[in-house]
């Protein structure tokens, strides 16, 4: 193993960490052994997923400091959340007993690669606890009562192949094979995963799937991968590489997923997803297939690096900025994923710069099964939303906007922000009122907000030619409890020099533009101008009717979904006239 090389000195990094803040020093059994959450203030059910890299790190450096502390973790697992079943539950306040599968692939996995540290008595414990956990696994999850996301199914795939490879019982081989088999069948034609929903055959009323790009590119295909590479299945393993090609097309050129629009998008990372595993489980098994999946495992990693603080990974692009702790879940979940590229070899830089899938300039793309199209084109890079799954951001809403001399510049957040996983998200400590992200059009009646963001009906059409590439919506302003008032029209119009938004309201109001923007920013405001000064770009909004700001320019709001911080800016619409926003992009 190369020691110098990123991915060990990253994980060593966090390792690190995640021992600082194990409890050694109290004697309570309900808290001896676990890792303490500065963010969350608590103890995840989930902590001991970290003795896969934990073990890794004593093997690889000799140091029994990371052995012990894996052992600790197994320990108070046991005690606190095992259930006379043989499963685990989420935590200690929360009874969901699916989440065994993945405590069951990070102690096999474990012990398939470095097993060979641990004494005899502690190896073999661990080779009990996995088969006991197996065993569950295998009646608990079976076609007849299976209602639950697709990335627990998958994830028992990898579980059930990893404890056959560990101890040899065929009956897991043959269960891991016939789940492979048949989640085969939740590939839709654009190849994306479907199913990321408690029923996984559900579909919308415009024919969407219930889809996740986070969860499908951290957890459901990871596993899936690994399930069939362990089963030594290269049909299954060629088909999973086709639906990771499609997914692909969702990386931002930063190694940034753009889960502006999945249907679990309130924990969106912008680097994946919380609670997940890291893509890179998929992809350094796929590296024969395509030099591109080693290129997406790089990028990705090294935005891990820049989001890493405190030997910590951070939630989000600006949570350290914003004052916001990091949740250790992100650290000793992305962690496997960094075991895994040791263990695969992935060498310290891929051997030659590939581009990814959305850095060419090919205009528009779409996923009918999401109903979200993505444009590349011009510099810019942008994702229009109308998928019609509950709690995100439609109406041809702008989710994603990004540009490469900039980078990110819009980042959509839920509609109304809430703990829909109140032990797996946090709320924010610094900001006093949710604010959404999403660029949208609002209007206040009887003290309720109308937007147009609500409307999952809305119409998205496309036109191109050699100098622009035109997006056109048209809506209803919704309240959230789909209460309709009048139409509204949207038209992005993206061309080499600017990106226009058109926006029209039969009932007026206002329409935001929140822009991602550091408290370094330089932000000047002359009448119906606005101009941020960054470190690498200078943007400039212009506008048909006067923009302005309801704070002071140096003030910022703050969303955990995606992380960002942003400087929203206002613009006045009138009954039934539409105005026109024109936004630019230069280097600094």
């Amino acid at each position: 193993m190369e020691m110098e090389n990123e991915v060990f000195s990253l994980l060593k990094e966090w390792c690190d960490r995640l021992l600082s803040l194990q409890i050694t020093e109290i004697e309570d059994t309900s808290l001896s052994g676990a890792l303490l959450c500065p963010a969350c203030n608590s103890i995840h059910g989930r902590c001991a997923d970290a003795v896969y890299p934990l073990l890794l790190m004593s093997d690889a450096t000799g140091e029994s400091c990371y052995a012990e502390a894996a052992k600790q973790l197994v320990e108070w697992t046991e005690r606190n959340v095992l259930r006379q079943n043989g499963s685990y539950y989420n935590d200690v306040n929360n009874p969901w007993r699916g989440i065994t599968v993945f405590s069951c692939i990070a102690i096999s996995e474990a012990l398939l690669h470095h097993g060979h540290v641990l004494d005899c008595e502690t190896r073999g414990r661990w080779e009990k606890i996995v088969n006991r956990q197996a065993n569950f696994l295998y009646h608990y999850f079976t076609r007849e009562n299976y209602r639950t996301n697709i990335n627990y199914v998958a994830s028992c795939a990898a579980a059930l192949a990893c404890v056959w490879k560990l101890g040899g019982n065929e009956k897991y081989k043959t269960r891991a094979a016939e789940w492979i088999a048949y989640l085969k069948g939740n590939i839709a034609p654009d190849f994306l995963i479907t199913g990321e929903y408690y029923n996984h055959k559900h579909t919308t009323e415009k024919g969407c799937k219930a889809v996740d790009l986070g969860y499908n590119v951290e957890e459901t295909l990871p596993n899936l991968v690994l399930a069939a590479q362990i089963l030594g299945d290269r049909e299954s393993m060629d088909v999973f590489a086709r639906s990771m090609a499609a997914h692909l097309e969702f990386m931002l050129p930063d190694g940034a997923w753009d889960n502006s629009w999945g249907c679990r998008h309130a924990k969106w990372t912008y680097y994946g997803s919380r609670t997940t595993d890291g893509c890179q489980l998929a992809l350094v098994h796929l590296l024969e297939q395509d030099p591109v999946f080693g290129e997406a495992a790089w990028r990705n990693l090294m935005l891990y690096r820049r989001l890493t603080g405190d030997g910590l990974l951070y939630g989000g692009a600006m949570y350290r900025e914003a004052g916001e702790p990091p949740c250790i879940h992100h650290t000793f979940c992305h962690a496997k994923a960094l075991a895994a590229m040791l263990n695969t070899g992935f060498k310290t830089a891929p051997r030659q710069s590939v581009a990814l899938p959305r850095e060419k300039e090919y205009g528009v793309r779409y996923f009918e099964s999401v109903h979200v199209h993505l444009i590349s084109k011009f510099g810019w890079k942008a994702t229009i939303s109308d998928y019609d799954m509950p709690e995100k951001p439609s109406g041809g809403a702008l989710t994603i906007l990004w540009h490469n001399a900039a980078g990110p510049l819009c980042a959509a957040s839920m509609n109304s922000y809430s703990l829909v996983e109140p032990y797996n998200m946090q709320m924010p400590r610094h900001s006093e009122e949710d604010f959404c992200q999403t660029p949208r059009i609002e209007y206040l009646s009887g003290g309720k907000r109308h937007m147009s963001i609500n409307d999952t009906g809305a119409r998205v059409s496309v036109s191109e030619s050699q100098d622009a590439v035109n997006i056109s919506v048209s809506g209803h302003l919704l309240r959230s409890e789909n209460s309709r008032t009048g139409v509204f029209s949207l038209r992005y119009v993206f061309s080499p020099d600017s990106l226009r938004i058109r926006v029209l309201s039969e009932d007026g109001g206002e329409y935001i533009l929140p822009l991602v923007s550091s408290y370094s920013d330089e932000v000047r405001v002359s009448g119906d101008a606005l101009q941020i000064r960054t470190s690498k770009a200078v943007i400039t909004v212009e506008a048909s009717v006067p923009v302005r700001l309801k704070s002071a320019p140096n003030e910022r709001r703050f969303n955990p979904v995606g992380g960002f911080l942003t400087l929203p800016i206002y613009a006045e619409l009138k009954p039934g006239e539409e105005i026109e926003l024109r936004l630019r992009v230069t280097n600094s």
